[in-house]
């Protein structure tokens, strides 16, 4: 027995031993050096830019915000199956040997006799097979699990599609701050340009002091800028790269594709008919579409309204479920039992019944779980209407922020031509000894700008243009592709 004892107390022990310093330490070490090398291994020396698609897949498969809404639609899935074991035999099987030290008698005075009343051990088995027939209860319960299993599956499937707008809203901050560098490298190195050459010209008496002091103090500020700017970018991505568990300051990951977020423009289109079909569109004739039919395929494509209509036909089980407790339950049963006793004759036999349960009077309970049940199917019809006027108020605003994100699109494109033609016009005019070398610089840096802002717009399109689908239910385009049997069917 002593090595029971030493481990009763070794596990009374260490639950009873909060975690310390120690532990605390070795967690972080573990967190820090293995999440580090986990991550580099991942990437495993990759060089090639990192594009919206993959990431979008590492997501889904690496994140941990998807983590309890994938253990609750798990959880549903094996209550539906523990729900339907109502229905399936039940086959218990027992076993009984008794003994007395003594063997019992019993005495009968009139004869004056002394009878043996049993042996003095006897052994009992039975095998029961008991198969409910009529059980209205546990068929409501079973029909309620599964519609639960149901809204789990469709609030896991919602929860992957916001995480896919999640990761391009990180890849498009990421990829916008990355580029912006490069605009912020350019201003420093025209501003400093421009230090050299006042300072030449102050050094030969040409320019005032106060004329270099401004140039040093706009160069020192665009140093900031471009300081800035990396670690803006670096916190972007750093952000992008927790959100694929991988380690968030990592230095492995390589760059951004920032030009993949324009994959978007490439996914199928269609619209939501009359009948509940999908009508494929082209792009061009969905950019045409008045917002009203719009509405209407986010009324009938998106996940929160099949979730709603779930939770009302699971509030309609469950008022039946309350009205079953008054019906009776059914049963039967059969087996065979076996007594190993001399006093019993046979010792082998079949065994047989039927049997019936019904709750006559259960008080209030039964009728204050009905009306609660009615209460909560009301508040489901409620949040369905409420969800439907959020989700019209959501499609109007994303619609209006693509066609902004269009228009900027147009603007910072026209910015940009006309730096362009400034940019080449100033340059001539230098080259020809009438304008000065401050002047070009500072075209340039414009110039830089406004390229900058043209891909920044460019990418601002292609993620508002995801968010529309997203808003609309179309998301990555696997509805036209046939994946989504909830809302094709």
């Amino acid at each position: 027995m002593r090595p029971w004892l030493w481990l009763g107390v070794a596990a009374a022990w260490c639950a009873g031993c909060a975690p310390g310093l120690d532990e605390r330490l070795e967690a972080a070490r573990a967190y820090q050096v293995g999440k580090a090398e986990e991550t580099a291994d991942f990437f495993g020396g990759r060089t090639a830019p990192l594009t919206l698609p993959e990431c979008r897949a590492w997501a889904r498969e690496r994140t941990l915000k998807l983590t309890q809404a994938r253990l609750d639609a798990s959880l549903a899935r094996i209550q539906g199956t523990a729900a339907f074991s109502a229905f399936l035999p039940q086959v218990e099987w027992s076993y009984q040997r008794s003994g007395t030290d003594k063997t019992l008698r019993t005495n009968v005075p009139a004869l004056g006799l002394s009878v043996q009343m049993q042996d003095k051990w006897v052994t009992q088995s039975a095998l029961t097979i008991s198969q409910p027939v009529f059980a209205p209860n546990a068929w409501l319960l079973w029909l309620a699990a599964r519609r639960g299993a149901d809204l789990q599956a469709l609030t896991a499937a919602r929860n992957e599609e916001m995480l896919d707008v999640q990761v391009a809203t990180l890849f498009y901050q990421a990829a916008v701050a990355a580029r912006t560098i490069a605009a912020y490298d350019a201003q420093a190195e025209a501003s400093a340009e421009l230090v050299r050459q006042i300072g030449a010209l102050e050094a030969e008496g040409l320019a005032l002091r106060g004329e270099a002091a401004r140039a040093r103090a706009f160069h020192e500020n665009d140093r900031y800028n471009a300081r800035v700017a990396r670690d803006n970018a670096f916190a972007a991505k750093a952000n992008l790269l927790d959100l694929l568990n991988l380690h968030p300051l990592s230095e492995a990951a390589p760059p951004l594709d920032g030009e993949s977020l324009l994959a978007v423009r490439a996914l199928p289109w269609g619209v939501m008919g009359e009948d509940g079909g999908w009508a494929p569109l082209g792009r061009e004739a969905a950019l045409a579409l008045p917002l009203e039919e719009w509405l209407w395929t986010a009324l009938v494509a998106r996940r929160e309204m099949w979730a709603g209509d779930l939770a009302i036909a699971l509030r309609k089980v469950e008022a039946l479920a309350a009205l079953a407790h008054f019906l009776p339950t059914l049963s039967v049963t059969g087996g065979r039992a076996y007594a190993g006793s001399d006093f019993v004759t046979p010792h082998s036999y079949l065994t047989g019944g039927i049997g019936g349960v019904m709750s006559v009077f259960d008080g209030l309970r039964s009728i204050a779980d009905y009306q609660a049940a009615r209460a909560r199917e009301r508040a489901a019809y409620a949040l369905r209407e409420d969800a439907a006027a959020t989700l019209m108020v959501s499609v109007w605003q994303a619609w209006t922020n693509w066609r902004q994100a269009r228009e900027l699109r147009a603007v910072a494109t026209a910015a940009r031509e006309a730096a362009e033609v400034d940019y080449a016009e100033t340059r001539a005019r230098y080259e020809s000894d009438q304008e000065t070398l401050s002047e070009v610089l500072d075209k340039f840096s414009a110039l830089e700008q406004a390229r900058i802002d043209a891909v920044a717009s460019e990418y601002a399109d292609a993620l508002a243009e995801f968010v529309f689908r997203d808003t609309v239910g179309l998301g990555w385009g696997k509805v036209l592709e046939g994946e989504d049997s909830e809302v094709q069917e």
